[in-house]
């Protein structure tokens, strides 16, 4: 999803280069959809970590690790439960997670981008 908006973004305005003129991205909307993206993420890791049992917190992301991961959100999400569960139901947990930040990203993306227009 921000890759996508981040091409949009990048695009000219003319329909010359093949975006046509509605598909165009506002740059508030691509800063309050990475401001959501990076928040949700940092919210929902520090959500599970609480709740990690001593031995997955030891497989959890550094702390100097964590700060990189917020970039690569919501996808570090998934790494993050494969990495601490270590299971099938753990990566498909963390699966459901990365669809439901990714959602919220997107439906806080499209309010923006309406906000915007009026």
């Amino acid at each position: 999803m921000l890759l996508t908006l981040l091409l949009l973004a990048s695009s000219s305005t003319s329909t010359a280069r093949g975006v046509p003129a509605g598909d165009e991205v506002s740059i508030p909307t691509l800063i309050v959809a990475t401001a959501s993206s990076i928040a949700l993420t940092f919210i929902v890791l520090k959500a599970d970590e609480r709740r990690l049992s001593r031995e997955q917190r030891s497989r959890a992301w550094l702390p100097a690790s964590q700060m990189v991961a917020y970039l690569f959100a919501p996808f570090s999400l998934l790494v993050h439960f494969v990495r601490t569960r270590r299971s099938v139901v753990g990566t498909l947990f963390g699966a459901l997670v990365v669809v439901c930040v990714s959602v919220a990203v997107e439906l806080v993306a499209r309010a923006t981008e309406w906000l915007v227009t009026l």
